[in-house]
């Protein structure tokens, strides 16, 4: 091992520790990503690659497996297929040592077969399609919630008001809009004095 330059000594406890918390805050900032390519530029993939080379050597793989997976299927559940991609990518480059050695002696699964396998299981696709429509009845409840309390006002002074704003951002009068007799603007109304 030394004519590689590999360390022949232990590793200590402290250093495997580091190793592996900086293995999960990676893999976490890489999952809960909103803008993947930022945390492209500012991951640092030397020490990423030698904490998750750390933790192969240490045997420690398994750990080091467990949080691949673990992240590999938050993102599943939460990104779309682009942004899923580029992240499965991103892993599978910070942790290829993990692959090329821990995951083929063991015959375990490799990092984007596994990538694959949650994106496709069917309860993850479901869970993508509650929570494209979670967001969406999230958004009508907001639009509803503010015209309920426009509506809610005393003596209906709320709706006169959100009509005249509506017609001054409008450029035009209230009385532009209806076909056959004019009526009177929500001010003529006389409901917001």
């Amino acid at each position: 091992m030394k004519a590689y330059g590999l360390a022949t000594e232990r590793m200590s406890r402290t250093s495997i520790v580091n190793s592996y918390e900086f293995a999960q805050l990676t893999l976490d900032n890489i999952a809960s990503a909103r803008n993947i390519n930022a945390v492209c530029l500012t991951t640092d993939y030397a020490t990423i690659y030698n904490a998750a080379y750390n933790l192969v050597i240490a045997s420690e793989g398994h750990r080091l497996y467990a949080l691949v997976r673990s992240a590999l299927k938050r993102m599943a559940q939460r990104c779309h297929r682009a942004h899923f991609l580029e992240g499965a990518h991103m892993i599978h480059t910070t942790c290829i040592y993990l692959e090329k050695t821990y995951l083929r002696k063991k015959e375990l699964p490799l990092i984007m077969d596994v990538a694959e396998v949650y994106w496709n299981t069917p309860v993850i696709r479901r869970w993508r399609r509650l929570i494209r429509f979670a967001r969406w009845t999230g958004f009508i409840a907001r639009c509803r919630l503010a015209f309920v309390e426009v509506s809610l006002h005393p003596e209906a002074c709320g709706l006169a008001e959100l009509a005249r704003h509506f017609y001054g951002l409008a450029g035009t009068s209230a009385s532009a809009f209806h076909v056959g007799t004019p009526t009177p603007a929500p001010d003529a109304l006389g409901l917001c004095s």
